[in-house]
């Protein structure tokens, strides 16, 4: 429209080194190359796919072609693959994060979309573990009920903890003059080990590591059909998803015991996965042009959650009478949702414009209250038994929580100058809980903004916010509830171990915040161009008796973009990340003295980043990049006393380790044009962590305190590429 101002001028930059307008087009493409890695490490590749050292086969393609512009004729198709890399490790390298896709269609008419794609997630290649991954304790290894010492453990390595996703899908749109027609289905296959705990033993718990298994597949079906001209815009969609969870339960045996099950060495309850569930949900969108200056729009939507898998066993521990504990069968839960969203916008005079929306999400809950009887202690835990006959047996209460949102927001802004606009918002939320510590929370916000061109090469603009959100008070009569009428002292006194009780989640807290952010962008002349951003927030939560107290947050870093010549270019960047927050203990008059606890959480992360490329001649082009991160994370503890069983231990909780981390990434690439359709591609990478974090191996007291150690790498990759075009 020419009224919003752009943040930094178009193409200031942009340099004509590697310009894509210089290449001749091709329709086809083949890749082929190689790479090798020099170490192992799950860190290095943890997102990426390539955690495993050796050398791999990566390839892609496009092969595309559509009717010739004289042709009335608009058939067209695009078949592609990326990233398809073959390794000759474990299943983490066979196309880890590879996609094949294929369009075809008659443009306007029609379109047909196929295709696949991967993507692995490997957490550790160095998991140590007394359990394989069928739940089992290793060979070597034998419990005793009491301790456990070096001499009985058999550390197992696992190699590698991770993921991994199959995704395939297919699409369909078909174009019926003002009429569309979409639909799509989606198959995705999940599978891998991740790595999870367990504690045996109630308040004297024994802890220990294990890979739990991963098997689940999930199925979407979308299908919608649109109306649209040039004043009116609707859209009717429905969307059904299928969430299968090919494991009933995780199940693990526990090192600490001496019973065995199915001639396992110990017993232990079953590790509940997520449970299958299915959801459906149908949709509204709809657009209006009242004039040519104003629009109303309409989002509304309706779904249905189900869910009602069958409970797994609570345990698998042979000594204990499970008839005693009659729980119900399954959840059967049933979820309804409610999305409502209406917006109007308007530019009533040439130089003001105004936007204004409602918004309401809401999540009713119908699944009813069920009661759930455990042994009594058996997992940290302890309460009013359910009859004098039967001590060893405690219920608790299983409640569903719904509630619902509504957020109205009008906003306002002015042109006073040609280059600058003044905008001014305010902003009411209020949320309505059932079942929660806070039950009503509301909060209004209120945003200032400002853009101007200073002048047609120096353009600024600048955000204030401030809410402030208020809550009702706290009613944690819902842990007496939950422990259907425990009397005990959890609730009401600190001479207990456990004080969870006057905990409120932050995110239902009364709370204020403040928060300005800001950007400039200065190009210099045609070869040089600046840009600072920043943003500063701080959160305070003034009711707030036990927990987070205040929360703040900052980061800002210049930018530099240089063109040495018409050949080559430089950029670089420095980005500064600041987090801290402080929290407030409960007071420690019942054991010393009458202060509080407090603690405080620090992260500062400097990262500094410097590029180049450079166009040597027609046929060789250059490139390099080096990013320098350093950061730092601290937890500081003063006045905290821990606890123990029976009570207040009486030296306080220390400070946790100053854990450093630096991270130096360097790159070089060359492309070689040895003939218009044929080209070579050579890269180097190296990659160097150095982190102090900390981790302990082997038996602490009770506790098999394996898992993986420190995330360190120093990595060589190399990549060698050849591209045929034609």
């Amino acid at each position: 429209t020419g009224f919003d101002l752009p943040d930094a001028q178009p193409g200031t930059q942009q340099s004509s080194a590697g310009n894509p307008g210089e290449e001749e087009k091709f329709d086809n493409s083949i890749d082929i190359g190689l790479t090798g890695q020099s170490s192992k490490n799950a860190y290095f590749g943890r997102y990426n796919g390539s955690y495993n050292d050796g050398v791999d086969v990566v390839s892609g393609f496009r092969f595309r072609g559509r009717e010739d512009w004289k042709s009335s004729d608009t058939y067209y198709y695009d078949v592609t693959g990326k990233n398809l890399k073959f390794g000759y490790g474990d299943h983490f390298d066979l196309a880890p994060n590879s996609s094949v896709t294929m369009k075809v269609g008659n443009q306007g008419k029609w379109g047909l979309s196929l295709g696949w794609d991967a993507s692995t997630y490997v957490q550790a290649d160095d998991f140590t573990t007394l359990f394989d991954k069928n739940g089992h304790t290793v060979p070597g290894f034998s419990a005793t009920a009491t301790s456990l010492t070096a001499a009985n453990i058999s550390h197992q390595v696992v190699d590698v903890v991770g993921t991994r996703r199959d995704k395939g899908f297919a699409s369909l749109n078909y174009i019926m003059g003002d009429w569309s027609l979409v639909s799509g289905l989606v198959h995705e296959h999940k599978e891998g080990t991740m790595e999870q705990s367990l504690t045996e033993g109630g308040s004297n718990g024994k802890f220990a590591y294990f890979p739990l298994p991963i098997n689940y597949d999930t199925d979407r079906f979308d299908i919608s059909t649109a109306f649209n001209t040039s004043r009116f815009q609707a859209k009717f969609g429905y969307t059904l998803s299928n969430f299968h969870d090919n494991n009933a339960g995780g199940y693990t045996y526990s090192p600490f015991l001496t019973s065995t099950v199915a001639g396992s060495t110990g017993v232990s309850g079953i590790y509940s996965q997520a449970p299958s569930n299915m959801a459906h949900q149908i949709s509204t969108q709809l657009g209006y042009n009242l004039d040519p200056t104003t629009r109303l729009n309409a989002n509304l939507s309706y779904g249905l959650q189900t869910q009602n898998d069958s409970y797994v066993q609570p345990t698998l521990n042979q000594t204990i009478a499970w008839s005693n504990y009659s729980n119900a069968g399954s959840l059967n839960g049933f979820v309804q949702t409610m999305f409502g969203n209406l917006g109007l916008t308007a530019r009533p005079l040439p130089k003001v414009d105004f936007k204004m929306n409602y918004t309401m999400d809401a999540r009713q809950v119908n699944t009813g209250e069920q009661t759930l009887k455990i042994p009594n202690g058996n997992y940290g835990d302890s309460g009013n038994a359910v009859s004098a006959s039967n001590a060893n047996v405690i219920t608790r209460l299983a409640f569903p929580e719904s509630w619902n949102k509504q957020t109205a927001n009008v906003e306002t802004g002015y042109k006073v100058l040609p280059s600058t606009k003044l905008s001014l918002g305010y902003t009411y939320t209020n949320f309505d809980r059932t079942e929660a510590i806070i039950r009503h929370t509301g909060e209004s916000t209120i945003t200032a903004k400002a853009r101007t061109a200073f002048t047609p090469e120096l353009v600024g603009s600048l955000a204030y916010d401030h809410g402030i959100r208020n809550a009702s008070a706290p009613d944690f009569n819902i842990w007496t509830r939950w422990a259907r009428g425990y009397s005990g002292g959890e609730c009401n006194t600190l001479s207990t171990r456990t004080v969870t009780c006057y905990e409120v989640p932050s995110y239902e807290q009364s709370r204020n915040r403040d928060q300005v952010s800001g950007r400039l962008n200065w190009t210099v002349d045609h070869d040089l161009s600046l840009g600072v951003v920043s943003k500063v927030a701080a959160d305070t939560y003034p009711n707030n008796n036990y927990g987070i107290s205040r929360d703040d947050k900052l980061s800002v870093g210049p930018d530099l973009t240089y063109r040495i010549s018409d050949d080559a270019d430089a950029h670089a960047f420095y980005t500064f990340q600041h987090i801290y927050n402080t929290m407030v203990g409960p007071n420690n008059s019942v054991y010393t003295s009458s202060s509080r606890s407090n603690s405080a959480y620090g992260n500062d992360t400097n990262t500094v980043g410097l590029s180049g490329n450079w166009k040597v001649d027609s046929k060789l082009k250059l490139g390099s990049e080096y990013v320098f991160s350093y950061g730092q994370e601290s937890v500081n503890q003063s006045g905290l006393f821990g606890f123990q069983s029976g009570g207040p231990s009486a030296t306080p909780d220390s400070s946790m380790p100053l854990v450093t981390s630096m991270l130096n990434s360097f790159k070089l690439h060359g492309e070689y044009a040895y003939t218009p359709g044929i080209s070579f591609y050579m890269g180097y990478a190296y990659d160097r962590l150095m982190t102090s974090d900390w981790a302990l191996f082997g038996v602490v007291a009770n506790n098999a305190t394996n898992g993986q150690g420190n995330p360190n790498y120093n990595v060589h990759s190399v990549i060698t590429r050849v591209s045929f075009k034609w």
